[in-house]
């Protein structure tokens, strides 16, 4: 896990299913926060009803719709001068990739519509 304390801001700009989320957010307490961005509406929607539902309250957990080409707009909206941490999982998402309506490149029975 890289270098998080209690008490520390950390931002995920790749949210996603949530896992490094749930890890980084047991890190930060307490008095932490972790402010997690997707641009994935409906995945964000889930990951955030499973962190809530794991004990991650408004004070703790923040997620945004967004990039993080929008962090510094974030940041602000939370009143935030900075991250102690920032993390952006920049691999591909197999949840994209399952699903051909949120992936920009899908793959469609067993050929992917890049070919």
């Amino acid at each position: 896990m890289p270098s998080t304390n209690a008490g520390d801001v950390a931002v995920d700009c790749t949210l996603g299913g949530g896992g490094h989320a749930q890890a980084i957010l047991e890190y930060v307490q307490p008095g932490g926060r972790l402010i997690g961005l997707d641009v994935d509406a409906v995945e964000l929607a889930r990951t955030e009803a499973r962190l809530r539902a794991a004990g991650f309250g408004a004070e703790t957990f923040v997620a945004r719709h967004g990039n993080f080409a929008g962090l510094r707009q974030v940041l602000a909206a939370e009143r935030l001068p900075a991250a102690n941490m920032i993390l952006a999982d920049l691999g591909v998402s197999s949840m994209q990739i399952d699903n051909p309506i949120a992936a920009s490149a899908t793959k469609s029975q067993g050929r992917s519509t890049c070919e």
